[in-house]
């Protein structure tokens, strides 16, 4: 699951990682060591053991350098 910052992650696949890890715990390893195995941060998987929903809304403001419709057309 290790990928770059900040990427979303859908939630079935963080229901699977929670899943996993807990499964590890219950095998008898440690849940910092299943989740370095699984390529998050044992923080990322506290938040994502209370709610897999992701909070995040997205930008608030549209970018100054985004083309337009009539700047797109022409570039095609």
């Amino acid at each position: 699951m290790g990928h770059q910052r900040g990427r979303r992650v859908d939630e079935p696949e963080k229901i699977e990682a929670v899943e996993l890890a807990i499964e590890a715990q219950s095998s008898g390893c440690p849940l910092k060591t299943s989740c370095v195995d699984l390529g998050i941060d044992f923080k990322t998987f506290c938040r994502w053991r209370e709610s897999p929903i992701d909070k995040r809304h997205g930008p608030l403001t549209r970018p100054k350098n985004k083309l337009s419709d009539e700047e797109k057309d022409e570039k095609c």
